[in-house]
């Protein structure tokens, strides 16, 4: 129906093109499940962040009717589809990375990252990675963030809000207004960016590399914890 769900499921053994973007667009979601050991394992997450689906990993071929099954239940429980943020950086202020997501950019600057559906009572978290010129001091508009999505068996949504900051070049007064949540759900997107990277270099034959990668990154949150003296932190990050 005209309010209903689609959701696409491919089945791949990891060798895919970057066509499989493009096809993400006609769905409301795309999932992917890579089965084998033989993959791209950037390429692959990339095409189920664009489609706004879930990506699956099934190294033997008993696993795959578990995640069918988790995939059919994700269904059932959506209630957000066909979500997406359009962020617009105000003047003075650019994007430099939306950690751990596909994104697009417009030739205005505006950048579009779509968002994975989502389940009642669900939360989803999106770090934003920015760089300004602009003068310490006064509290400014750094960006103006819009949410669009459709409630499942409903019309689209939009909900606009303005995200604001004080700009400052005191170093302690910027690491004195960190809290723990917040250095968490950084710690954690620069964690999955690790994760992604450190696979991609096990995918090439590169342990050593992919060791490296996320002893560095176990090494950057436990510093990051320790610099806010909280060892409960450093414990949920090494966790995650």
């Amino acid at each position: 129906s005209d309010f209903g769900l689609s959701r696409h499921l491919t089945v791949a053994d990891g060798s895919v093109s970057v066509q499989d973007l493009q096809s993400a667009d006609d769905w409301d979601a795309f999932s992917r499940l890579r089965y084998g050991l033989e993959y791209d394992e950037a390429l692959m997450a990339a095409i189920a962040s664009a489609g706004r689906g879930n990506y699956y990993y099934a190294e033997r071929g008993a696993r795959l009717a578990e995640l069918f099954v988790d995939e059919l239940a994700s269904l059932g429980r959506t209630v957000i589809a066909e979500s997406e943020l359009r962020i617009t950086p105000a003047p003075g202020v650019a994007l430099h990375d939306v950690l751990g997501y596909h994104f697009q950019r417009d030739a205005a600057g505006v950048i579009t990252v779509p968002v994975t559906d989502l389940a009642a009572g669900a939360r989803q978290k999106i770090v934003l990675a920015l760089r300004t010129d602009l003068a310490p001091g006064a509290e400014v508009s750094i960006a103006t963030i819009a949410w669009r999505f459709r409630v499942v068996g409903g019309a689209a949504v939009e909900r606009v809000a303005v995200l604001r900051a004080r700009v400052s070049a005191d170093a302690a007064a910027v690491a004195a207004s960190l809290t723990p949540a917040t250095v968490q759900m950084i710690e954690e997107a620069r964690t999955a960016v690790a994760i992604d990277a450190a696979a991609a270099s096990y995918a090439e034959g590169d342990l050593a590399n992919a060791r490296a990668i996320l002893d560095r990154r176990a090494a950057e949150a436990s510093a990051a914890a320790a610099d806010l003296g909280d060892a409960d932190l450093d414990a949920r990050l090494r966790g995650y």
